[in-house]
């Protein structure tokens, strides 16, 4: 992987304005739209998901690898423990599982949605640079065109970090398959029907039907 502040080209004590103001330069410019490559394009996206992150750049500096994804799962999954595990009578294992599948739902809504309205804005862009293309104001449509393009590109890391949250989702499955909480001493097993857990506030059923 070539270095993340190399394919943007900014220095690694560039400031997160610098870094932003060159992805966006960079991703324009490789976008296949344009003219540009597409595994190129998807470097600079990914670069500008890594190091406009303030987390996800500060990991990178200190070790040079782009995410931890061990690391990572774990700390989401302990953060669940405490809570999975005080639900009496309820599987613990199945009701993270239940609830960080919610989660990886979300996030790909997430990353159609932002993705479907950096498309809009784009088509938008398109016609409205068409429609102006001999306007005698040409300050105000460029100074139009540049802010549209800054909010297609916060479109496109808004659907890349919602991406990156949802493979997280799936690592985070993948770290709990086919581990199973046994029934607790004198219970009859976990029940199968109407049994709730609440996570962040979101209460849902699950049932694994688990018995003594």
């Amino acid at each position: 992987m070539e270095n993340l502040y190399d394919v943007l080209g900014v220095k690694r004590g560039a400031t997160d304005g610098e870094i932003k103001r060159a992805y966006r330069k960079r991703a324009r410019k490789a976008h296949p739209d344009a003219g540009g490559n597409t595994d190129e394009f998807k470097l600079v996206g990914f670069a500008g998901m890594i190091l406009c992150d303030p987390a996800k750049r500060e990991h990178y500096d200190r070790t040079g690898q782009e995410r931890a994804p061990t690391n990572v799962v774990e700390q989401r999954i302990a953060s669940l423990l405490g809570q999975a595990f005080e639900q009496d009578g309820r599987d613990p294992i199945r009701a993270m599982c239940d609830y960080i599948d919610q989660k990886r739902s979300a996030h790909k809504q997430h990353v159609a949605k932002a993705e479907s309205k950096g498309k809009r804005l784009a088509i938008k862009l398109k016609k409205f640079l068409g429609a102006n293309s001999r306007t005698k104001n040409a300050a105000a449509r460029d100074f139009i065109a540049s802010n549209l393009e800054k909010h297609i590109e916060d479109c496109r890391m808004e659907a890349g970090a919602a991406a990156n949250e949802a493979e997280i989702c799936t690592a985070m499955l993948a770290y709990l398959n086919d581990l199973q909480c046994p029934a607790e001493p004198g219970s009859h097993g976990f029940t199968r029907r109407s049994s709730t857990v609440t996570f962040g506030g979101s209460t849902f059923g699950f049932g694994t039907g688990a018995t003594t």
